[in-house]
């Protein structure tokens, strides 16, 4: 039953939950929570499999006061300011995608290792085993294939200006879906008109109820209005709601027993997000050619419908990352081409907190040290560009989400969010812009002179989350060790899967949406081989 029709299409039609009766009972041998990337994009793989198919998504087709305030909560940590829990996600159709940016890139095969520098790091699956699933991602997302921007002429004449036999650090490729990929857009039509897929809208799930035997999920209690539920019965169910709200519904689940799949005290711990330190300092040099136009971080930089291309991005080798203890990081250099300024011959390569470093690497004390002069322009004006820093979070026990006494308009508890650094998370700032400093002033490319003092205020009122929620069911073998296994089915429950950046237990320095949207057709395929078991 097919309830409320909207556009101009008659055939297209979506169920409005409002327009259900109380109480009533529906039901589907799949149910996918949550309709952003990951749900349309698993729905999608199973449009014409010969199953029925429910998509729940909280909102409607826009944003909404009344929804956009369910995502209220307490966030505490280091940065504040855009932080805002109602800022960082969308309750309607298409999800954070209706606000994202577009960028996008395979994490790093590093990332996925277990680094022993690194307590709790390492997945239960490798970078190879995504790698066909990358590929189909970057066309759901409208991106190129990856290799044509990993060797390019930038890299190679990066690599002769270092001459240093292996590089220390290489020159990557951030992707950018062009324009953003609006997935409530994009692919809204396709499944309004798919026969075997039911969207509903404004159905707004509570709790997930076990059955007797405790091993299986028999049903989701669904709220369209305070005053208004449902049940929603699956063999299967799938959450796709994001790293805050999975666990926020395991938690709200089968409460007087600590949530669902929470039996080692795993979901929402090991929250970790992205840091952008948006001015860590100035990077002076004449060669525009190597950096990154700041215009080329928005959508209209290249012509809509053509497969944009990204901008570049600079990070430690592997090698160096096992060498030095590192986490992974990314540094963009964004031109300021209408600002200029004078330097000296006398600048250091990088100055840095009171320490200099020199063209050889050397440590030094305090105060400056004359080097020789770089190439600088016949006025001796160069670019001044602001450097931008994207760091890898390392996953932390006690950086986590939890429920609040406090309960939202449906009953539901919501959510606080504790989010931890740490002091190995500063030195690794540190120690990688020195070493992008020294790398560079040995290619003689310019000077980066270094402004980051660590994580305290002032400094950390420049930083900013990027809202990637990740690690808060996060995948593992050994459920003593994480919340879903190397299928992303929730450890101890037979038919419960999630597909979210929520399962990852380590999520390098690149955006995330391409490893979901890649999780998610693994899963999806893992679910149609299995079919009811």
């Amino acid at each position: 039953m097919r309830l409320r029709e909207f556009g101009a299409c008659e055939s297209a039609v979506l169920i409005d939950s409002r327009e259900l009766p109380h109480n009533c009972t529906r039901e589907a041998d799949l149910c996918i929570i949550g309709a952003g990337a990951a749900g349309i994009t698993l729905a999608r793989q199973f449009t014409g499999f010969g199953l029925r198919v429910a998509l729940l998504e909280s909102g409607g087709l826009e944003r909404e006061p009344d929804r956009h305030d369910l995502l209220r909560g307490q966030f505490e940590g280091p940065f504040r300011g855009p932080n805002d829990l109602t800022n960082s996600r969308c309750r309607y159709f298409g999800g954070t995608t209706n606000r994202w940016w577009g960028t996008c890139r395979p994490l790093d095969a590093i990332d996925f290792e277990e680094r022993p520098w690194i307590a709790d790091s390492g997945w239960p699956i490798g970078s190879a085993e995504l790698e066909p699933f990358y590929r189909r991602s970057a066309e759901i997302v409208n991106i190129p294939e990856f290799e044509e921007y990993e060797g390019d002429g930038q890299l190679l004449a990066f690599n002769l200006a270092n001459r240093q036999g292996r590089p220390r650090v290489v020159p990557k490729r951030l992707y950018r879906s062009n324009p953003p990929t609006r997935f409530g857009e994009a692919y809204r039509r396709e499944l309004e008109d798919a026969p075997d897929v039911d969207v509903y809208l404004w159905a707004n799930v509570l709790d997930l109820g076990r059955k007797v035997d405790g091993e299986r999920i028999e049903s989701a209690r669904v709220a369209s209005h305070p005053t208004r539920t449902f049940s929603l019965r699956a063999k299967r169910f799938v959450l796709s709601a994001g790293g805050f709200d999975i666990p926020r519904i395991l938690l709200n689940s089968d409460l007087d027993r600590g949530g669902l799949g929470n039996h080692n005290d795993l979901v929402g711990r090991y929250y970790m997000d992205h840091t952008r330190l948006l001015v860590v300092g100035n990077w002076f040099s004449t060669d525009t050619s190597f950096g990154t136009r700041r215009a080329r971080h928005r959508a209209e930089a290249e012509p809509p419908g053509q497969r944009g291309q990204g901008y570049q991005v600079f990070t430690p080798t592997a090698r160096v990352q096992r060498e030095e203890h590192l986490l992974n990081c990314g540094l963009v250099l964004h031109q300021r081409p209408a600002r200029h300024t004078k330097i000296s011959g006398s600048e250091p390569y990088v100055e840095s907190y009171g320490l200099a470093s020199a063209l050889d690497g050397t440590r030094l004390g305090h105060g400056r040290l004359q080097v020789p002069q770089v190439s600088v322009s016949a006025s001796g004006m160069v670019l001044d560009n602001v450097v931008k820093f994207y760091n890898e979070h390392i996953p932390l026990r006690h950086s986590r989400v939890q429920l609040l006494p406090e309960r939202d308009p449906f009953g539901q508890r919501r959510i606080k969010v504790d989010w931890r650094t740490s002091d190995q998370m500063d030195r690794s700032v540190r120690t990688n812009l020195e070493l992008f400093a020294r790398e560079f002033g040995r290619a003689n490319r310019g000077r980066l002179r270094i402004g980051f003092r660590g994580w305290s205020p002032p400094y950390s009122e420049q930083g900013r989350l990027a809202s990637h929620h990740m690690g808060t069911t996060r995948m593992s073998r050994d459920p003593r060790q994480g919340v879903v296994d190397a299928n992303c089915k929730v450890h101890g429950l037979e038919n419960l899967f999630v597909a979210s950046s929520s399962v990852f237990p380590t999520g390098g320095f690149a955006n995330p949406t391409l490893t979901i949207l890649a999780l998610t057709l693994r899963l999806a395929d893992h679910l149609q081989k299995t079919g009811e078991s």
